[in-house]
């Protein structure tokens, strides 16, 4: 078998502010802990500080992905954007300029639509402008992707 590579414009979606001036929605707050340092003084058996949990409940660094929803108690938009993939079908590019870990809820309506219990909550697009001040803008990056083949000999 032969792998062959190749970098090709794909379809994605930025992430981007949604509003002119950068304000995020009113229930997105940025912390002034980093995630990331916690997380790796717990592997090497550290003791840290005890945090208090998010307003929405999730614990401090900590978050929830289910069916519509993300649930953030400390979360990078890049890990937003890897996170919500499947269920806008593209990649999305984290073009926010924006650093660190954010807590917020996000909750979008998820699945086909049902007569019999419908789902009330936005659209996903509809949720990132309205929830986060964040807007999912169609664009092209070049991806590297990989094809194999069989060899013939």
């Amino acid at each position: 078998m032969k792998v062959h590579y190749e970098r090709r414009d794909t379809p994605t979606y930025s992430m981007v502010p949604a509003r002119a001036d950068g304000r995020l929605g009113t229930g997105v707050r940025k912390l002034d802990v980093d995630c990331d340092a916690l997380r790796d003084a717990a592997r090497r058996g550290e003791p840290f500080p005890a945090l208090a949990p998010a307003a929405n409940g999730v614990a401090a660094c900590q978050n929830k992905v289910g069916n519509g929803s993300v649930m953030s108690g400390g979360m990078r938009f890049a890990q937003l954007a890897a996170a919500v993939r499947n269920p806008v079908g593209r990649l999305i590019v984290d073009d926010t300029g924006l650093s660190g870990f954010y807590e917020f809820v996000l909750e979008w309506a998820s699945g086909l639509p049902d007569a019999a219990s419908p789902d009330q909550r936005p659209n996903i697009f509809t949720a990132f402008e309205e929830q986060l001040g964040l807007r999912l803008k169609p664009s092209t990056t070049r991806v590297q992707s990989a094809s194999a083949s069989a060899c013939l000999s």
